[in-house]
């Protein structure tokens, strides 16, 4: 049996005393009323019922005062000394070396404790750090400051729990931090007051999300036992209000933090013990915040206890017992997060709270407590003992934890009527911030990202927060998991060339012009630029078309159609001999179109009403689609009679209208319709009747264009010749480029001063993003590139119908832009769900059942075959889960 001698505890340690009587330790307590500011009444007496003997001493960070208390009890057959309170491990390590016995290392507790010598054995010792100066005035620190750069950290040299420590952003804040040091310490205890002392460190402002690892060591080994991301203030970076594992790092960044942990906790000679090391992820590197030379306080052992089902003060007292240090990091089992209850501002308690206002919420919490009472004045947490309970939530995984713990916080503060203090954003990689990187006040991060969006925002789409810097290609990564996608979605079909190009990456001169256009957004309708001729200039060479050399451009792809059908109202209005009677002018336009959602479009998209839904619209004519089934193979002469029925209805249209319909819209495959292919018979025939009833022959080509098709353009392919085609999406412009018969009227919009325009007319970094992205399309050949391709995807898609005959039909595609059809919407849905769970694949949908391909231009055929594979399993499971059992 092992004599464990502890010098003080606190409300988690009572766990170690439980824990080393469990394991039938014989245990010895040493106490001091001098600190039970720590211990509440409760608190003290569970710890009294834990051990076999309990000792008062005048002070527990007093060696001499520990030894005659040991005398004065006959005490001396000690293993170990064991200590969970940070004011204690200094004492609890001379007094161990004082028996021979097991216990912290006084060297090691000595360099963790003293800040300035900690840096300076880091750097010693190569491992990554900040700059940092050790003050003992306020002039030093000023002087200080400007030779490190602001922001800046001023905290006790030898300090806990955030106790006078301050974030300065200029010389002012400095200022205020030394004269508010001695009203400060009026609050403070003796013991705290002592253990602050009078120097300062001046630390470089480390800006990144911060991490805590608990390392544990038995004298021997060094090993990283759990990674946690801990939950900070948004107005006050420095007060710690809770943490949450698994920590969100990918990894391989896990294990890089448990290593720089480690070689921490061995430079500094911390020899057995289990300990508390906080580190921020900059954009350098790793950089430790402190070391703490004891298990970690607060709340972060039950966190990790209800993550991983294993509690560190058991872990602590083997360790002391003599036993080995485990293998390394502890395996989570599901999500678990803590938030402490702090107020910002001083706030007085409703007189009619009910005192058992915390207990309605005992059921949804792993754990918690709260003394906010009736009528309670509460002061604001300006650091970790300013707190008033604590609430810890688990569920399967870390993200539905933290947001079940804000929906019960949120619920807390509407029944006390006031808020806590507000959480800045967490991030499971560096820190990404509003403003200036160095403004810890405006910081948003990954973790937060989809909270925060809802509070303000219909977050409706996916549940994925991207990571623009590890995304890479076709594939698309989580920032807050690192989960790698296959990207068949490119944020509807917007994204030309992937993510992190390299030709748009691995330039420093395009970055350079990137940001230089992004610092200002010009009026490029009124003030021109050098970015925008080159743009406008690009553009023409690589997608312009010389029989359409007017371009006009704006941002959005509806507003883009919007200013199409404006040209032809223009262009029609000029063109009657007369204006026309009876009823203003009409686009016609197909059915289960997508044109926009703005005011001209609403009256053309008719694919999903909820779009267009208690919307006044215009009663424009309405084509049917010349469609015939796809199951089985349609004949020539079934599609040729579609399309000519099709054409006889927009004749009667056109006949009828006493010469109002002022232009005909397409897309050339109607995209969120269905990828409809339209044929060419019919599209002829819709431009003869255009040029026939003196209307435009307007071609929709926002989702077709620049390349997807395996041209430029789809009607490229088609063997029409449009007046004007609106574009959008892949160009990062978006606009329209007209001419042909747009030409007739000599006073066309073209021609005329503010007839269509904009303030922006186009956004001049999307211009400049353009131009390299066409130049690397021209350089590359992606576009003939596409064609390639996507014969190979089809082809591809054909053969998996072959496998899948009751499950997919109608495999279709030009060049990239290809399509499938399911039995049903509900069998589509289940199969598009489940390439995302379960093959981190985001695919989308199109029309009522059918699934649509849209990956990038760079898009490899290996990637390609990969997606297809993936859904060949997805279809192999659907089709198993829907044949019936078979048994006796």
């Amino acid at each position: 049996m092992t004599h464990l001698l502890f010098i003080g505890t606190t409300p988690q340690g009572n766990q170690a005393l439980a824990s080393a009587r469990a394991k039938g330790h014989r245990t010895t307590l040493l106490l001091s009323s001098q600190h039970n500011f720590f211990l509440a009444p409760d608190v003290r007496d569970e710890a009294l019922r834990l051990v076999g003997q309990v000792i008062e001493v005048d002070d527990l960070a007093d060696l001499a005062a520990l030894k005659r208390a040991l005398a004065a009890s006959d005490v001396t057959d000690i293993d170990a000394v064991v200590t969970v309170f940070q004011l204690c491990v200094t004492a609890a390590g001379q007094l161990a070396a004082e028996f021979g016995v097991r216990g912290p290392s006084v060297r090691g507790v000595n360099a963790a404790k003293d800040k300035s010598v900690c840096r300076g054995i880091l750097d010693q010792q190569g491992i990554p750090s900040v700059g940092h100066q050790t003050v003992l005035t306020c002039d030093e620190a000023l002087a200080a400051a400007e030779l490190l750069g602001y922001p800046v950290v001023i905290k006790p040299v030898t300090g806990t729990a955030k106790l006078a420590t301050t974030i300065a952003k200029h010389a002012d804040d400095i200022r205020c931090h030394f004269a508010g040091l001695d009203t400060e310490r009026t609050t403070m205890e003796r013991v705290l007051i002592d253990e602050i002392g009078e120097h300062f460190i001046v630390e470089q402002c480390a800006v990144g999300p911060l991490y805590s690892v608990e390392v544990a060591s038995d004298g021997r080994s060094t090993v990283p036992l759990a990674a946690i991301r801990r939950k900070i203030g948004q107005d006050n970076p420095l007060l710690e209000l809770g943490s949450t594992m698994p920590s969100g790092l990918a990894e391989s960044e896990e294990k890089e933090l448990g290593e720089y942990c480690v070689r921490v906790c061995e430079a500094l000679g911390l020899g057995l013990g289990v300990f508390h090391v906080e580190v921020i992820h900059t954009t350098d590197g790793f950089r430790l915040i402190e070391v703490n030379p004891r298990i970690g306080g607060g709340m972060v052992p039950e966190t990790i206890r209800a993550a991983t089902d294993v509690n560190l003060f058991e872990i602590l007292v083997d360790l002391y017992a003599g036993e080995t240090v485990p293998a390394g990091f502890l395996p989570p089992k599901r999500g678990a997060t803590n938030f402490f209850l702090g107020v910002a501002q001083p706030e007085v308690v409703r007189g009619d709270l009910g005192d058992d206002w915390f207990e309605s919420f005992r059921d949804r919490l792993e754990r918690g407590n709260s003394s906010i009472r009736a009528g309670m004045r509460l002061r604001p947490m300006k650091g970790n003992l300013d707190r008033y309970g604590t609430i810890q939530v688990t569920a399967s995984d870390a993200t539905k934890a933290e947001k079940d713990c804000l929906e019960i916080a949120a619920q807390m503060e509407s029944i006390l009527g006031f808020p806590f203090i507000v959480l800045a954003p967490k991030s499971s990689g560096r820190r990404r911030w509003l403003f200036n990187e160095r403004d810890l006040f405006a910081m948003i991060t990954v973790h937060d990202v989809m909270p925060i969006l809802r509070k303000h925002v219909l977050v409706d789409g996916y549940d994925f927060v991207v990571d623009l810097e590890k995304s890479h290609g076709s594939i698309l990564v989580e920032a807050r998991t690192g989960l790698e996608f296959l990207d068949l979605f490119t944020f509807f079909a917007s994204l030309p060339l992937g993510m992190n190009h390299p030709g748009m990456t691995g330039d420093s001169e395009f970055t350079r012009l990137l940001a230089r256009a992004a610092l200002h957004k010009v009026s490029n309708c009124d003030l021109y630029t050098p970015e925008y001729a080159t743009f406008v200039d690009s553009f023409a060479r690589t997608l312009g078309d010389p029989y359409l050399p007017h371009l006009f451009f704006i941002d959005g792809g509806a507003l883009a159609v919007e200013n199409a059908l404006k040209i032809a109202f223009d262009w029609k209005a000029q063109r009657a001999s007369a204006p026309p009677g009876g009823r203003p002018l009409r686009a016609m336009h197909m059915t289960d179109a997508f044109h926009g959602r703005s005011g001209y479009t609403l009256s053309l998209t008719n694919t999903d009403p909820i779009k267009t839904r208690f919307y006044p619209k215009w009663d424009w004519p309405r084509i049917s689609l010349p469609t015939v089934p796809a199951d089985p193979t349609p004949t020539e002469t079934a599609m040729r009679d579609a399309a000519d029925e099709s054409l006889a209805q927009a004749r009667r249209e056109f006949e009828s209208g006493d010469g109002d319909v002022a232009c005909f819209i397409v897309e050339p495959i109607l995209g969120e319709g269905g990828d409809i292919h339209l044929s060419p018979r019919f599209l002829r025939g819709m431009q003869g009747l255009c040029h026939e009833f003196d209307a435009l022959f307007i071609v929709d080509e926002v989702q077709t264009g620049c390349g997807l098709t395996g041209t430029a353009w789809a009607y490229q392919q088609l063997d029409i010749e449009p007046d004007v085609v609106a574009f959008g999406k892949k160009t990062q412009v978006c606009g329209v480029m007209a001419g042909r018969r747009v030409d007739l009227v000599r006073e066309n919009v073209f021609r005329v001063s503010s007839r269509i325009s904009s303030t922006w007319g186009g956004n001049l970094v999307d211009m400049v993003r353009a131009t390299r992205i066409f130049d690397i399309i021209e350089r590359d050949s992606l576009i003939s590139a596409a064609a390639s391709k996507g014969a190979q995807l089809l082809d591809m898609l054909t053969q998996l119908a072959v496998r899948h005959p009751s499950l997919v039909s109608n495999p279709r595609g030009r060049g990239l832009m290809a399509a499938f059809d399911l039995p049903d919407g509900s069998v589509r849905d289940l199969v598009v769900g489940r390439l995302l769970s379960d093959q981190c694949i985001l695919i989308l949908p199109t029309g009522r059942r059918g699934i649509r391909f849209r990956p990038p231009l760079t898009v490899s055929t290996q990637e390609l075959a990969q997606a297809v594979a993936a859904i060949d399993v997805v279809l192999l499971e659907v089709a198993k889960d829907a044949a019936p059992e078979s048994g006796a």
